[in-house]
């Protein structure tokens, strides 16, 4: 391949036959295949030159510049300017390499029979165009001179200006490198070469870079840059002391040109810089101050408390556990082991007793004296750390623990079940055939689930939804015992437990009216009942008025004087101008006041009116306190019948004695022998001694008693008959 390349180019056409036929794009090409720069300040000029002689003239004159000579070394022959040439214009330059071998013979091929150096790095710079970018041996040379060629566009569309000389031309097309890094107290400066200067205007972002002191990471207040210096300056929160190891790292932002970044003035981004040791040049001066906690975390039983101090640690005589207060959620722990490593600055404490993830941990350190004591916290030289109030620990234990089921509530066709945990759930749930939920002891069909994370909810969507007052309950399976895959579970994995069929809060509003079912009158009291799966509205201000009722009993208007609401037992109780009696006929008629909710209605609690009644039969409970009235007697041969109105039967069951009854023939006595009572003739049948054919007949029946008696005429209300003196009967 690389015989072939070299002929191509010894064959090639002069000038850029490939290039743009811009004149300002022409010269950027050439100058940066030529220098690996950018014209600056000469572009004018050259631009003049390139429009006068032509391409191939510019690159004759270029080659014979002090710029190019000086840059090459044209004076030693082909071979060694070939070498320059190419280690200069191809990454990775080797001469071992065949194909970079050939193109170095050719170049001093060329340079040797005399041909201009100019015309020889054209006709090169021709064929390197030509070059696909994927080909395996150029193609990263013609990315890298595409590369030059538009950041000197990037840098002629933004009218920006460099300098003149050679290495600042250079130096355009070309990152800041960095050199190394240095750290005195609180200053850490990391120092980069660039001749046209850093950018001050753009400063890198504080989160590109990480600073650690003694593998302990350290943070930074700011970054400033200096243009002039060529530093980035990371000012640290604390200082630094003699013998630590520092070391610092910077994250490009992206592989591109980033508007924030450590960057030259031109804007061309420096590269990231891996974790490098810095330069420490903190004095070694004597130690007198004791160590300062910077940091304290704890994880379950282990609690690592981070000391900033210019010496090491005393490990040799650490501090007593007695010395430390813990305290989880307010309460003491005790303390098994104090273990302090020198090196690292940091004092571990085991705990007696673990911490949960969502406990709250402090920590408090008594020095046993104000003077260096010899045993306690301090520093190799024995400065003694100060007494330490109770302060926060850090709490970064793990979450162990599975979410706990808190409770449900179903709103129509969505049911929310609630959890409890330290962490989030995760998004990745259990399927809809984990869940069984029941509406009024029915099975309904789980649609969907989705998971709140953070409010730490489980909503399932129903099939059918549940209306008010319903019954529901749900209930979950968990896979199996272990952590599933698809489960109520915590971001750390941890499933809830089986929930069994449990009660859920139905919060679905209610829509449904009050339904009238019957009605009943006592006397003056008439009783509506409505059904209704939550309760009347009894409030005062919200019950029917009195002209929203007609009633009529037997057939007449009773006017409606009060109404009462008994929210419980969803009745409507009327209070009438004249009581019903029994056996009368009474209908009830209600009109909602219009077809909307009402204030003042028969309504449910959550306002729904109940319908307009038409006029409706109501069944008339008023007790019979009317007693069987006399309607007459006759008489035939020896039988005897009293005839009766009443609303309803006769007693028949607690018949009237003999005694209570003297029948007359003329005057003369006629025994009664028996006594029958016919309920549903309304009768009492007397049986007499005597045959009655002719005479006056006169009958008399006395009441037992003033009050209703147990054995006398009487209805089945157990209202007596009044007494009878001396009635006529007649004979038949």
């Amino acid at each position: 391949r690389g015989q072939c390349h070299c002929r191509s180019w010894r064959n090639s056409a002069l000038g850029f036959t490939h290039m743009a036929t811009t004149s300002e794009a022409i010269v950027l090409k050439l100058v940066a295949g030529m220098f690996g720069g950018t014209p600056g300040s000469h572009l004018n000029s050259l631009v003049v030159k390139l429009n006068s002689g032509g391409t191939l003239r510019l690159a004759i004159e270029l080659g014979n510049s002090p710029f190019f000579t000086e840059l090459y070394p044209t004076t030693q022959g082909g071979h060694a300017f070939a070498d320059a040439f190419l280690a200069h214009l191809v990454p990775d330059y080797q001469i071992g390499n065949p194909a970079h071998l050939w193109a170095m013979n050719w170049l001093a091929a060329e340079f040797d029979r005399g041909v201009p150096v100019g015309q020889v790095v054209l006709n090169a710079l021709n064929v390197l165009e030509a070059t696909p970018l994927d080909d395996p041996t150029w193609g990263a040379t013609r990315a890298q001179w595409n590369e030059w060629i538009a950041i000197a566009h990037r840098l002629l569309d933004a009218g920006g200006t460099v300098g003149s000389t050679l290495e600042q031309l250079q130096d355009a097309l070309h990152p800041p490198v960095f050199s190394s890094a240095e750290v005195t107290g609180t200053a850490l400066v990391l120092h980069y070469s660039d001749l046209n200067g850093l950018s001050e205007a753009h400063p890198p972002v504080l989160s590109a870079f990480s600073v650690k002191v003694n593998d302990v990471t350290r943070s930074y207040l700011s970054a400033v840059v200096d243009t002039d210096a060529g530093t980035v300056t990371l000012n640290l929160v604390a200082p630094t002391f003699h013998g630590e190891v520092v070391t610092v790292a910077y994250t490009d932002p992206t592989t591109g040109d980033d508007t924030w970044a450590i960057q030259d003035a031109l804007g061309n981004d420096a590269a990231s810089v891996p974790a490098t040791v810095v330069t420490n040049n903190n004095a070694s001066v004597p130690d007198t101050t004791g160590p300062v906690l910077v940091g304290a975390t704890v994880d379950g039983d282990t609690m690592r408390l981070t000391y900033n101090e210019a010496s090491p640690l005393d490990a040799a005589n650490p501090p007593a556990t007695t010395d430390f207060t813990v305290k989880v959620d307010g309460v003491a722990v005790a303390l098994a082991l104090v273990i302090v490593n020198a090196a690292s600055k940091t004092v571990t404490l085991l705990l007696d007793t673990a911490v949960t993830d969502t406990q709250v941990v402090t920590v408090a350190y008594k020095d046993p004296t104000a003077a260096d004591d010899a045993v306690a916290l301090q520093d190799a030289v024995g400065n003694d750390a100060a007494t330490l109030t109770a302060t926060a620990v850090a709490n970064q234990t793990a979450d162990t623990t599975a979410p706990e089921f808190e409770d449900a509530e179903v709103n129509g066709d969505t049911l929310v079940m609630t959890y409890t945990d330290s962490s989030a759930l995760d998004s990745t749930t259990a399927r809809p055939s984990a869940f069984v939920v029941n509406v009024a002891g029915g099975a309904v069909v789980v649609e969907a689930v989705a998971v709140d994370a953070v409010a730490k909810t489980v909503t399932l969507t129903l099939a059918t939804a549940a209306t008010a007052g319903q019954a529901v309950t749900v209930s979950y399976t968990d896979a199996t015992v272990d952590d599933d895959a698809r489960a109520i579970q915590d971001v750390g994995g941890h499933d809830a437990a089986t929930l069994p069929a449990t009660t859920v809060t139905n919060n679905t509003p209610d829509a449904t009216r009050p339904v009238f079912a019957s009605a009943t009158v006592n006397g003056s009291t008439l009783v509506m009942t409505y059904t209704e799966s939550t309760t009347l509205d009894a409030g005062s201000t919200h019950i029917p008025l009195p002209g929203a009722f007609a009633v009529k009993v037997g057939g007449v208007t009773d006017a409606v004087t009060a109404v009462a609401v008994n929210a419980g037992a969803k009745t409507v109780t009327l209070t009438l101008t004249t009581a019903a009696l029994d056996g009368q006929a009474v209908t009830v008629a209600y009109t909602d006041g219009s077809s909307g909710n009402d204030t003042r209605a028969i309504q449910d609690a959550a306002g729904n009116d109940a319908a307009t009644l038409a006029a409706t039969a109501v069944t008339n409970n008023t007790p019979d306190t009317t007693a069987p009235v006399f309607a007459g007697a006759t008489v035939t041969g020896t039988t005897l019948v009293m005839s009766y109105t009443d609303l309803h039967d006769l007693n028949a069951a607690q018949p009237p004695v003999i005694g209570d009854f003297a029948v007359t023939v003329d005057t003369v006595a006629n025994l009664v022998t028996g006594v029958a009572v016919d309920a549903d003739a309304k009768t009492v049948t007397l049986t007499l001694t005597n045959t009655v054919t002719t005479g006056a007949v006169a009958l008399s029946y006395t009441d037992p008693s003033g009050s209703n008696d147990t054995t006398a005429i009487q209805d089945l209300a157990g209202n007596d008959v009044v007494s009878l003196v001396g009635v006529s009967v007649t004979i038949v």
